[in-house]
């Protein structure tokens, strides 16, 4: 989600989709997953606000995070659905 980009109220957008997976699992959401990876400043803002304490990117990364840092902006290792979990974890180098 790229505010400055959106054609909607994102705040809006993001609200409806909280409502509907709070009313499925009786939890509101506390992780996002941007889509499409893309994030920026205003989303990082508008997430915080919201109550998120993580959110993921689409950077093939391993985050090193210490005390007092901010979880929105973690990477993630994407996964094909052809590909196994053992012939993944071989390509990260993890027995």
């Amino acid at each position: 989600m790229h505010v400055m980009t959106m054609p909607i109220d994102p705040l809006a957008d993001l609200a409806a989709v909280e409502a509907k997976i709070e009313a499925a699992s009786g939890a509101r959401p506390l992780a996002f997953a941007y889509p499409f990876g893309f994030h920026c400043d205003e989303t990082e803002a508008l997430l915080r606000a919201r109550g998120y304490l993580l959110a993921l990117t689409c950077e093939n990364r391993v985050d090193a995070v210490a005390p007092g840092e901010g979880l929105l902006t973690l990477g993630r290792f994407n996964r094909s659905a052809n590909l196994g979990r053992e012939e993944f974890f071989a390509l990260l180098g993890i027995k």
